[in-house]
């Protein structure tokens, strides 16, 4: 049996980090669902409800478990939660892997996106792919 991805902390560049989905996360997964577009895209239950949430979570913690890829919150530099990027692998062994995120609406705007697609976050999600092979 193969052992879960380990999702790491790393920095994202433009003060913004990257860590693992936490229970405490509860109130960034009610304010996403509370989100015209972001609930239509993901797996973000709408309507919120904690039980909802809590398995949201949960299923994050799952897709590490089964190897399918690494979800992360994204945090800015005050600490606040503010959205999530994941790096899926279900393709890895076709050569290709696929990078997926959003930002609630709170934190747009504020240089999340830029700081997660055009910064460290390549040089980290490298090193992670590297390791998950």
């Amino acid at each position: 049996m193969e052992q879960p991805l380990d999702v790491p902390e790393l920095a994202a560049g433009a003060g913004f980090s990257l860590r693992p989905w936490r229970l405490s996360d509860l109130q960034l997964v009610r304010e996403a669902s509370e989100d015209d577009y972001i609930p239509l895209i993901t797996t973000v239950p709408s309507p919120y409800s904690e039980s909802a949430a809590v398995a949201f979570v949960e299923r994050q913690w799952g897709r590490a478990t089964a190897r399918a890829g690494y979800p992360f919150v994204v945090v800015s530099a005050d600490g606040r939660p503010v959205g999530n990027v994941g790096l899926w692998l279900t393709d890895l062994g076709q050569g290709r892997a696929s990078l997926g995120y959003w930002v609630v609406e709170s934190a747009r705007g504020q240089g999340g996106g830029r700081g997660i697609g055009r910064r460290r976050l390549r040089l980290g999600l490298e090193r992670i792919a590297d390791s998950s092979t």
